[in-house]
Parts: C-alpha cells; structure tokens; sequence
C-alpha cells in the first residue's frame, strides 16, 4: 500500500472533477458552508486525440490511473 493511498484515506473528504457540483455539495452538506461551484477556468475546447495517442497517454499515465482508480475504489460509498 502506497503512502499516498494511506494519505488520502486520512482525510475527511475527496471529490473529483469529473463529480465537481456533487463533490461541493457534499462538502457542505459535511460541514454546514455553502459554497458555490465556480468553473473559472471552463473552457469550450475539445481537444481532437487519435485513439493511438489516446493509448499512448494511458500508457504513460498508468500509474496516475491506477492511483485514482485506488482512491475511487477505497472510499466509503
């Protein structure tokens, strides 16, 4: 077990950007603020990425990957 993963089980809450009005809202449901979601940095650009270098990508960000994948997975639901 990486010390990273036994980091963030430490800590009272994750969100991810992809949950990011979720994970707000479940941030002040937690503890009473009321925080608003704000994209100020949103962007309408979609970037086109072959899927050889999508692969390529996914290869080379493995580890980051796999981590997320750890998080998501260790979290109570």
């Amino acid at each position: 077990e990486s010390e990273a993963l036994e980091n963030v089980r430490n800590v009272s809450h994750v969100m991810f950007t992809e949950d990011f009005v979720a994970g707000v809202r479940e941030l002040n449901r937690k503890t009473g603020l009321h925080l608003e979601p704000i994209h100020t940095r949103k962007t309408g650009y979609k970037a086109e990425i072959s899927d050889a270098g999508m692969a390529r990508l996914r290869e080379k960000l493995s580890e980051e990957y796999d981590f997320i994948e750890k998080v998501k997975s260790s979290l109570p639901r």
